[in-house]
């Protein structure tokens, strides 16, 4: 009996850093994204969908529905880069990466999301910074 109560324990430990960590990232995302609009590599719908499990995963039904398997990954690179960009700039922030590593990161992530979004949305005039 004492086991089950110490799995249950560790699972409600594992469930709240899970959800801390979630929100943790929702915060990076809305504090360092927004400054990426001007480039035109997010915008407000993008800023909501990528701070919300359900509408990262109804963007990629919609991907996968619009345009197949292609079009699927292309918004999962988008997601992926999009998240990776935000705790790049926490990195930096915290003293993780040099401002030369986080360039050349930020540059890479901004052109797979650059990419991504010219195949989700044709036409959008997105350039990596």
């Amino acid at each position: 009996m004492l086991a089950y109560g110490l799995l249950a324990c560790a699972l409600v430990v594992l469930i709240t850093v899970v959800v801390a960590d979630r929100r943790r990232m929702v915060l990076l995302i809305r504090r360092f994204l927004p400054a990426y609009q001007a480039a035109g590599l997010v915008d407000d719908a993008d800023l909501r969908m990528l701070c919300t499990l359900r509408e990262r995963r109804q963007a990629r039904r919609w991907a996968r529905s619009a345009g197949g398997r292609p079009l699927a990954r292309a918004m999962v690179a988008y997601q992926l880069a999009a998240t990776e960009l935000a705790l790049a700039h926490q990195r930096v922030r915290r003293g993780g990466a040099t401002p030369a590593e986080f360039e050349e990161r930020r540059q890479v992530l901004a052109g797979v999301m650059a990419a991504a979004r010219a195949a989700i949305r044709p036409g959008s005039t997105a350039q990596a910074p």
